[in-house]
């Protein structure tokens, strides 16, 4: 097993976005998202990976992958009240997805500013 986690490093404290990982099982190749301390594998279409091949080809494919995922488009969604922010969530640039916040938003909240953290852009940029 391999694993990559992304951090946002301008947020304060700097924070744990996402941890992705591979498990390579002989001539098979298996990843996606982990979401708990057993590392349990959640196979999201944006970060699934999933292979066969000897094991140099593996390994290539896991490379590209991996750099992939470095390049993930992230933003970083701020809510603020009376000026102050309060609460950040993280979201895929593409779907909107998201991948964590600091505390439960709540549907049709709007953020503030919304930052791109990771190869994203803001949204109206």
């Amino acid at each position: 097993m391999v694993t990559l986690e992304l951090y946002d490093p301008d947020s304060d404290p700097e924070a744990h976005i996402l941890t992705v990982g591979a498990f390579f099982t002989g001539s098979r190749l298996v990843g996606g998202e982990f979401r708990d301390q057993l590392y349990t594998l959640e196979r999201n279409p944006e970060t699934a990976i999933e292979s066969s091949g000897t094991p140099d080809f593996l390994a290539e494919r896991a490379a590209e992958w991996f750099t992939r995922m470095l390049e993930l488009p992230v933003l970083r969604n701020e809510f603020e009240v009376g000026g102050r922010v309060v609460n950040r969530q993280w979201v895929l640039a593409s779907t909107g997805r998201e991948l964590t916040s600091q505390f439960r938003v709540q549907p049709g909240d709007p953020p503030a500013r919304t930052v791109p953290v990771r190869g994203g852009r803001a949204a109206g940029a």
